[in-house]
């Protein structure tokens, strides 16, 4: 799965680069929860976007019928 945090492009120009960076450690903190809260492998950071892998490296017989 990736994800990035939408607008974070204009939310940049407006805010001051330390509160950025605290939006975005907040938001990554978030993100990495609940893969970690669905046993998924956080693989990495790239600047807004979190890239993680499902199933791997141990698969969930049960995956398809959701929890």
């Amino acid at each position: 799965m990736f994800c990035d945090l939408v607008g974070s492009t204009s939310l940049s120009a407006r805010l001051d680069p330390e509160d950025m960076r605290e939006t975005l450690t907040a938001y990554q903190n978030a993100v990495a929860g609940e893969i970690a809260r669905f046993e998924g492998h956080l693989a990495k950071f790239m600047g807004d976007g979190v890239l993680a892998y499902f199933g791997w490296p141990r698969v969930h017989e049960d995956e398809t019928r959701g929890r």
